[in-house]
């Protein structure tokens, strides 16, 4: 299980928004995907309407050789509104992108969505909250009937969560230009551990299978780890890690030196 201890605070603006999940979801009901639902879920979280949970990161300890690093995980994908009542919110990776950036957090990788699984408190069973393929899967009503699901499966157990969402995941075969303008998702682990979702794109693909970066469905979540990690006790940088070529296994695992970290947040 993941140590409730956090290493260092992300940096959540204050809270200034008041909605619940319930309310900033009715404002939505009319908006289709695109750019006015992704400035419209952005502001929320510039505005620090995050519930309070997610202000405790959780402690992931990730495997490898000698070295001990640590990271701050966020215990649910990003979401809105209040402990009480809030709401799970699919975006694309250039908003996701700019709210890693206020909280000084990175996108997570392939490897560390399957360690988030490992040392996951709560697992849910992705067959149990996945909605069939649908022109409305991109809509705001979708990922407000999955929100519902999960939290009826998730029958208020508290701690790091997964199995819930795909992941919205950094991955070297962005970095290859027949993938520059796609996201990359992997993950939904079942129960066994393996993912539904495996990645996509990567090397062998057709660009035509991978999704346009502009896209975001109700089964995508976006999780953020910290910037801020502890190597052996010490501080260091995320992107240090990530571009090391003896430590970058420790975040990437097989795939190694990170050549693609960010989206681009235009």
């Amino acid at each position: 299980m993941a140590d409730d201890s956090p290493l260092c605070a992300f940096t959540i603006p204050d809270r200034r928004g008041s909605m619940t999940g319930s309310e900033f979801a009715k404002t939505l009901t009319h908006v289709p995907s695109g750019p006015a639902r992704e400035l419209a879920i952005y502001q929320q979280f510039e505005l620090g309407n995050v519930p309070d949970f997610m202000r405790t990161p959780k402690r992931l300890s990730m495997p490898g050789s000698a070295v001990v690093l640590e990271l701050d995980i966020l215990p649910d994908v990003l979401c809105v509104g209040t402990d009480d009542d809030f709401v799970r919110v699919p975006m694309n990776p250039h908003t996701a992108q700019r709210i890693a950036d206020l909280f000084s957090a990175s996108l997570i990788t392939p490897f560390i969505s399957d360690q988030i699984w490992t040392q996951a408190d709560v697992r849910i069973n992705p067959m149990s909250v996945l909605m069939p393929p649908a022109a409305e899967m991109t809509s705001t009503q979708w990922f407000v009937d999955q929100n519902a699901k999960i939290e009826h499966v998730r029958a208020g157990r508290s701690g790091l969560i997964a199995g819930h969402k795909k992941d919205v995941v950094i991955a070297n075969a962005l970095a290859l230009p027949e993938f520059q303008d796609r996201v990359a998702i992997y993950g939904w682990h079942q129960t066994n551990g393996v993912p539904i979702q495996g990645l996509n794109p990567s090397k062998g693909i057709p660009p035509r299978r991978a999704h346009v970066s502009t896209y975001a469905d109700y089964s995508h979540g976006v999780r953020l780890v910290a910037q801020d990690v502890v190597r052996d006790g010490a501080d260091y940088d995320l992107s240090e890690i990530m571009e090391d070529e003896e430590l970058a296994a420790l975040v990437n695992g097989a795939s190694g030196v990170l050549t693609f970290t960010r989206y681009t947040t235009a």
